[in-house]
């Protein structure tokens, strides 16, 4: 068979199936991380309607009339597992904003949940593996020299040492309650222009005067989480969160909020803002929530 046959077949394979997805109403959006359609969202046709793919399998809408006929089906207070869809960006559409103020904090929850769970199932992966290394130190065994370049590079993303008792204080979730709180207060519920225009729902600074630009809202979880795990100064939120950890406490976001005294400049008002938000809206429901494991 020749190159152009086969490309002619291949082109003809990938059209016949969009028209199959198209007349049976539906579309499947996977996750950024994943080319498996496991844990992907099968979405209604009128929900569908409006839905912008990304080559990052990410979907994308241009208003908050649009996300909320996306997320209509979900009710996050009736389950704990959180389906995998993943919003790229908050809907700018200053307009449809006004018809939306009603129910706008539960679409930015929505919005921004899934990403949070998604980058602390990451964290908790390479968690695991470090509690299995642990556990083979102590049973005498050496390390591979793969497990201990493993090592070497989880210490340099995290610019700590490589000994494991230190990368466990690290490599560790942020509860998503205060994630939430955080993501909610700094950016208004996603209203603000950093939010709206920089993907920007935590405050990050590329310089003292410019918030700095996220390609998407994973970037933008991603980096904050990280910012905690790894930034000096951030280091009494991990003593304390390894603390929780060693009296086999379930991490709390509200009792780990006066660990980000340093997170603004208000200080001890700001960590008390933070309990409020918790408290007020009801996310510490959150921190036992999960990813969906298979499609819905």
């Amino acid at each position: 068979m020749t190159i152009e046959k086969s490309r002619f077949h291949t082109f003809f394979l990938i059209a016949v199936a969009i028209l199959f997805v198209d007349q049976v109403g539906c579309g499947y959006l996977r996750s950024p991380e994943s080319s498996s359609s496991v844990g992907s969202l099968a979405l209604s046709s009128h929900s569908a309607e409006n839905l912008k793919l990304r080559s990052d399998g990410q979907f994308q809408v241009e208003t908050v009339k649009e996300l909320a006929k996306i997320f209509e089906d979900f009710d996050l207070t009736q389950t704990k597992a959180v389906p995998r869809l993943y919003l790229a960006k908050l809907p700018g559409k200053p307009k449809a904003q006004k018809h939306a103020k009603k129910g706008a904090k539960a679409l930015f929850v929505k919005a921004v949940l899934p990403h949070i769970l998604q980058v602390n199932e990451g964290i908790l992966a390479d968690r695991t593996r470090l509690l299995e290394l642990q556990e083979k130190q102590v049973e005498g065994k050496r390390l591979t020299p793969g497990e201990k370049l493993w090592l070497s590079k989880l210490a340099s993303h995290y610019r700590c040492s490589s000994k494991i008792r230190t990368l466990l204080k690290h490599v560790d979730v942020v509860p998503p309650s205060l994630a939430l709180a955080q993501g909610a207060l700094e950016s208004g519920w996603g209203k603000s222009p950093a939010a709206l225009a920089k993907n920007s729902t935590f405050g990050h600074m590329a310089t003292k005067k410019k918030v700095m630009a996220f390609e998407s809202l994973l970037h933008n979880v991603t980096a904050y989480i990280h910012n905690l795990n790894r930034h000096v100064a951030y280091a009494g939120f991990r003593d304390e969160r390894a603390t929780l950890r060693q009296q086999g406490h379930t991490l709390c976001g509200y009792t780990l909020a006066p660990q980000l005294k340093k997170y603004s400049v208000r200080g001890t008002a700001y960590t008390k803002d933070l309990q409020h938000f918790i408290t007020n809206h009801k996310f510490k429901k959150y921190d036992s929530a999960s990813l969906a494991a298979t499609s819905l």
